[in-house]
């Protein structure tokens, strides 16, 4: 009969390639460079912002550490 640790120890997760999906899920961020816009281009969304009514749908990208 095997003991209460042993049950147990079955049910531990095993992980032959240590490591390796945290380096999969660190290669899934998507690192891209940060757009430099002209005063054209920022009074372009400006007036695209101020455009913006109640219940309109919009697409944002932003970005957070060089990832989108």
């Amino acid at each position: 009969m095997l003991s209460r640790e042993e049950r147990a120890r079955q049910f531990l997760p095993f992980d032959a390639l240590n490591g390796f999906y945290q380096e999969l899920k660190e290669k899934e961020i998507e690192y891209v460079e940060i757009p430099e816009l002209s005063e054209e281009q920022i009074e372009e969304i400006e007036q695209k912002l101020n455009k913006i009514r109640e219940n309109t749908k919009v697409k944002i990208t932003y970005y957070c550490n060089r990832s989108i």
